[in-house]
């Protein structure tokens, strides 16, 4: 059984053998290691390569420091290119949805301010009653086309019925009564 570990904390690569005949394990760093090094990773070997190739259950067992070894420094360049790679795709990734909420975000506000503009127009409109050659259905067709530009980047998609305040819903619907210059309190 060979195993590789690395230690991110060190710094630090492993390569950790079992060899059965003669009960040891036998482990070589990419790196000369430190006495604190050294000590951290024979603890960790014990705790977790030990007790799977039954390194325990003979009496005579040995744990064998065997140096440095330059095919672990290959190794060692491999796996960082690798997570290089992953980190990289997943930093594009997170930007390019950072970017396109703050899109949606400021595409939202927009809409929102010009939706509501345009329910401060038709609230003029309807109080001078329709006047100045207005024309209710233009506005109708107008909200809806804010509305259907809102709900492309909206998370909770709304209706005309939703947004238009109830002062203005009696014009909404057939707007042909919009068009008799009436205001609410004439009817």
């Amino acid at each position: 059984m060979i195993e590789l570990f690395y230690f991110s904390s060190l710094g630090l690569m492993i390569k950790v053998e079992y060899v059965k005949e003669a009960n040891s394990l036998r482990y070589a760093s990419h790196r000369k290691m430190e006495h604190r090094e050294r000590s951290m990773a024979e603890q960790y070997i014990m705790a977790k390569v030990a007790p799977k190739a039954d390194y325990h259950l003979n009496r005579s067992s040995r744990l064998v420091y065997l140096g440095t070894d330059k095919q672990l420094k290959k190794r060692l360049a491999s796996f960082h290119q690798k997570n290089e790679l992953k980190l990289s795709l997943r930093k594009e990734k997170e930007i390019t949805a950072s970017v396109n909420r703050l899109i949606n975000l400021s595409m939202r506000n927009y809409y929102t301010e010009k939706i509501g503009e345009l329910i401060m127009s038709a609230r003029r409109e309807m109080k001078n009653g329709w006047q100045y050659d207005s024309n209710p259905a233009n506005l109708k067709q107008q909200m809806s086309d804010l509305l259907n530009a809102y709900n492309i980047y909206a998370d909770h998609k709304v209706t005309l019925d939703d947004i238009i305040p109830s002062e203005l819903k009696p014009y909404w619907p057939g707007l042909e009564e919009a068009r008799c210059y009436t205001t609410p309190s004439q009817r």
